[in-house]
């Protein structure tokens, strides 16, 4: 019988991930989530539109703690959990140094990116091109305006193509995996984010061989990984002093002065 179900149910899975069965997330529509706790996990689903066209999935096996749960405590797991798994993450990395900002924010609504965009623009800058797979709010006439305010170009690439925008696939990859460990450990999620950050962009990259941040801010990052401190603090601020000293004299174009015995000088009366 198992045998028989086996393609069936892997028939099934595989439609259920295809591009044409899911749908973008439209904050303009209504939005349903679905919840189902069983003895061993719980599974949810977002959808929205009339008929429900599905936005995502998701699932989680219970710990041997959580499954002594009564059900109501269970389903009301089933709802703190899809809060977090289904949170919008707005990502933005910069594509000469792979240094990558991440936001997260509880819906695609425009005014709240314009938000987020708007910090990121005071922090490092207008860029001249911004990439983005055209979803929501990305092909709203608000996002528009927005770029042509700020005089950026929009590049729009094929949603879920990785040649188009693999470095940014590749690395929401890595950040759901950082995720969904801090999860099963019931780590904060802030908190495991803000330390993954940390590591992301402290580490040499493999095609750059320069972390993200040290391309960015000409600069290596400190973190949790002790270093040996290679120059003497004292020496160098001597040469920097005698440095800064060379430089004040050729600006006053300062000449050294050599004196002999009798020969008259003007000096200051002191009383």
């Amino acid at each position: 019988m198992a045998l028989v179900c086996k393609p069936s149910i892997d028939n099934l899975k595989q439609k259920l991930s295809e591009i044409t069965e899911l749908t973008y997330y439209d904050p303009s529509q209504m939005t349903h989530l679905h919840l189902d706790v069983g003895p061993k996990g719980l599974g949810t689903v977002i959808s929205q539109g009339s008929p429900n066209t599905v936005v995502a999935y998701g699932s989680k096996s219970l710990t041997k703690c959580e499954e002594r749960y009564s059900q109501i405590e269970k389903e009301m797991l089933a709802i703190a959990w899809a809060g977090k798994r289904f949170t919008i993450q707005a990502i933005k990395p910069n594509e000469y140094s792979r240094y990558p900002i991440v936001d997260i924010t509880p819906s695609t609504n425009f005014r709240l990116l314009k938000t987020i965009l708007e910090n990121t623009f005071t922090t490092f800058g207008i860029p001249g091109q911004l990439k983005s797979d055209n979803g929501p709010p990305f092909n709203s006439q608000e996002f528009t305006a927005f770029l042509r305010y700020y005089g950026i170009r929009h590049h729009k690439v094929t949603p879920y193509w990785p040649q188009a925008n693999g470095m940014v696939e590749r690395f929401v990859k890595t950040v759901n995996r950082s995720l969904i460990c801090a999860n099963l450990e019931t780590s904060k999620f802030n908190s495991q984010l803000n330390e993954f950050l940390l590591n992301f962009r402290s580490t040499p990259h493999s095609t750059t061989t320069k972390s993200p941040y040290e391309l960015l801010f000409g600069r290596k990052m400190r973190n949790y990984v002790p270093t040996q401190e290679t120059d003497n603090k004292e020496q160098l601020g001597e040469e920097r002093r005698e440095k800064n000293n060379e430089y004040a004299n050729e600006r006053i174009k300062t000449n050294r002065k050599h004196f002999i015995i009798g020969k008259k000088v003007l000096c200051n009366e002191t009383h």
